[in-house]
């Protein structure tokens, strides 16, 4: 049923190898953290849509995308175009970006490290980006290859989803997917003990990329991969409260038997049996399943 993250997150990694190839030496004049902006609005002139950027003490690289390519931008001190590789990966038009809002949150994440440091915004949906902090002793190369110190989602952290009753838990995800979708609308989403995971419809679709995602409950992670398609037809998640999310699932619950949420896992998406919203739990043997409405 679960995917786990290994999977999922294939393309954040592809993207951070290939930004990470490019980098280069030392700057002159002032760290690249405080030029992001300057460099975006720079490169907007050249490059028609946004898909990520690395920043470290002394290297600024970007990627932009057109369809299946993507191009290599060195913006440390100016625009150099650098290579083109294929690949689909989300990206938004420049327009769509905070230049701003993003340098300020570049910049408060490259001042809570002492060494060396790596901090990467992955465009992933028509409203929201991916931010990731690494900080170490390693090369700004290496960091690429090492766990973030800090995640962000729509530039704030991730929060915290362990340790939470039923309603607790479903106000954790539809704040998780009200970041990336103002309008709540998912073809699917699945949670258990460890995670959640969030298939977004075409609502959420960028540069022909469907994304879904998989978050670490405990805040400390999310991975991010890219379909051609959504899971599924759209479930306007949005319309529903966490209470009464929460209140379906405990009464399916109590249908299949299940007491207790340990090892119990959750599915919204379409019913093979109506084609209808469900709402479905299973813990081992024992399952049942209800519509959302």
């Amino acid at each position: 049923m679960m995917h786990r993250r290994p999977g999922i997150q294939a393309g954040a990694i592809a993207t951070a190898v290939a930004l990470a190839a490019c980098s280069g030496g030392a700057p002159p004049g002032p760290g690249p953290a405080s030029v992001v902006a300057e460099r975006l609005s720079e490169l907007s002139g050249t490059a028609e849509e946004f898909s990520s950027l690395a920043v470290g003490r002394e290297d600024l690289l970007a990627h932009t995308a057109e369809g299946d390519e993507l191009q290599i931008w060195d913006l440390t001190e100016g625009l150099e175009f650098r290579d083109t590789f294929g690949g689909r990966y989300p990206a938004v038009p420049f327009e769509q970006l905070d230049a701003d809002a993003i340098q300020a949150e570049v910049e408060a994440l490259v001042a809570e490290c002492d060494v060396n440091v790596r901090v990467t915004v992955n465009a992933v949906t028509p409203s929201a980006h991916v931010t990731e902090m690494r900080c170490g002793e390693a090369s700004f190369l290496e960091l690429v290859a090492t766990d973030p110190k800090q995640v962000h989602l729509a530039g704030e952290p991730l929060p915290d989803g362990t340790a939470v009753s039923v309603e607790e838990t479903w106000e954790y995800v539809l704040a998780l997917v009200a970041r990336l979708d103002p309008d709540e609308v998912v073809s699917r989403v699945e949670i258990d003990d460890e995670e959640a995971y969030v298939w977004m419809s075409g609502n959420s679709a960028t540069n022909d990329c469907v994304p879904s995602f998989s978050f670490a409950r405990d805040g400390s992670d999310l991975g991010w991969a890219c379909f051609s398609n959504p899971q599924g037809p759209p479930i306007p998640l949005g319309t529903m409260e966490a209470a009464e999310l929460a209140g379906i699932q405990r009464a399916v619950m109590t249908e299949a038997g299940i007491d207790g949420t340990d090892g119990l896992e959750v599915t919204v998406g379409t019913s093979s049996a109506t084609g209808a919203p469900a709402l479905r739990v299973q813990l081992g043997p024992s399952s049942a399943e209800a519509p959302l409405r």
